[in-house]
């Protein structure tokens, strides 16, 4: 990478610079639509967290090999491939694992960010954000250690392996020092506690983000004034907002985090963003209308604004390996299912309805029951793989193939990572 954004800074191959743009003065619209949106740096890690990701020796080197065992292990939320509150753990297609190649990161299902209680149930094993609640360091530690082992048994690899104590306790201590929602969880476990027993059971407490007044910019959010979350405690059946990050007492089934909530990243990578720094919302503005009429930045715009290294901000996302690389199918994840939540509330103006949805479904069965047919969903052509794009793939295909001929030889060429 060679060349440089003028407007962020970001660094760029010059194949990546927009065509009208020349090598002596480059622009850019991958990383900031040419200056149109702004994010703020993230900030310099804790040094414990720097000298692991940089450093040359074993330990080093050995945390970086387990990094994505160890953020599971500290993370306040858990991931999952989400089939409903009874779902599993994130299901990674472990056939990529067996070569000698690159590292790749690949599951089946629709991956979601999921918390439970703050207390277990008396036979489950404590885990995830319920960690953070124990007031004994020394105790949180083994239990993670605990956790860890018996995530990792059947494995190849035992954890035995890569477990360091010594390591463990210092990002233990780095976690609880300088990541905001360490407070916010143990504040909310206190407020909950306060309460009277038999109200504890349907008590639920709500993380509210807390919008900022100035729409001109987006500034990271001051914990010590209160700007991260609002803490809202009431019965289970007070209305909350679908943002909401709701937490309970006691352990039950599941509860899936928005992905709209800008904590949704922060609470499950804590070692990409240590102090809390917070992903992307709704109101997140841009600088100035964009091409398509917006105002406000998209996900896509703020992956793509994070996701480009720049000189003057710290490497920690790009220095992490493995969960670097789970964090960008996470991204792509959230990027897709904010595309879908798009086609599926705006299908008037999408103008759905001219695709005859109720017309199809009986054409296609006959026997069709009224009561099986629901509300379709139309996916546009627009949409990749969506079926309406694939047809129109292969009917651009034909119409080349009347206009050039037939080819008299057909090369398929494949790619396996």
């Amino acid at each position: 990478m060679i060349l440089q954004c003028p407007h962020c800074h970001a660094k760029h191959w010059d194949g990546e610079r927009l065509s009208h743009s020349s090598r002596v003065r480059p622009l850019f619209g991958m990383c900031c639509k040419s200056g149109k949106t702004e994010l703020p740096a993230l900030e310099e890690p804790p040094e414990l967290l720097s000298n692991l990701l940089t450093g040359a020796d074993a330990v080093s080197k050995n945390f970086r090999r387990h990094i994505r065992q160890y953020n599971a292990a500290f993370a306040f939320t858990s991931l999952v491939t989400w089939t409903g509150p009874s779902n599993s753990s994130v299901k990674l297609d472990e056939s990529l694992f067996a070569g000698t190649g690159s590292y790749a990161f690949r599951i089946h299902g629709m991956l979601a960010h999921c918390t439970g209680g703050l207390l277990p149930e008396p036979d489950q094993p404590v885990r995830y954000a319920q960690i953070y609640i124990i007031d004994s360091s020394e105790d949180a530690v083994n239990i993670r250690i605990q956790n860890n082992v018996a995530a990792q048994r059947g494995r190849q690899a035992t954890a035995d392996q890569f477990i360091d104590p010594d390591v463990w306790r210092e990002l233990q201590a780095m976690i609880e020092e300088h990541h905001p929602y360490v407070q916010l969880y143990k504040q909310a476990y206190q407020i909950m506690r306060e309460k009277p027993p038999e109200e504890q059971r349907d008590l639920q407490v709500h993380l509210r983000f807390k919008k900022h007044t100035d729409r001109r910019r987006y500034n990271l959010p001051n914990v010590a004034d209160g700007e991260i979350a609002a803490i809202l405690p009431g019965p289970g059946n007070i209305g909350a907002e679908s943002r909401d990050i709701i937490l309970r007492l006691h352990d039950g089934p599941l509860y899936r985090i928005s992905d709209r909530h800008p904590a949704y990243h922060t609470l499950h990578y804590v070692l990409l963003f240590p102090k809390g720094e917070l992903g992307w919302h709704e109101e997140i503005p841009l600088r100035d209308q964009d091409e398509a009429g917006r105002y406000k930045k998209v996900i896509l715009m703020f992956m793509q604004h994070r996701l480009h290294p720049r000189d003057d901000q710290p490497e920690t996302i790009f220095r992490a390996g493995k969960l670097f690389h789970q964090y960008i199918v996470d991204g792509w994840a959230c990027i897709e299912q904010s595309d879908l939540f798009y086609l599926r509330t705006h299908q008037k103006q999408l103008r759905a309805d001219s695709y005859r949805g109720l017309a199809d479904v009986l054409n296609a069965n006959d026997e069709a029951q009224p009561e099986n047919i629901g509300q379709p969903v139309i996916l546009p052509s627009s949409f990749i793989n969506s079926p309406r794009s694939m047809m129109q793939l292969f009917q651009d295909a034909m119409a080349i193939c009347r206009y050039f001929i037939h080819p008299d030889l057909f090369l398929t060429m494949t790619a396996n990572p």
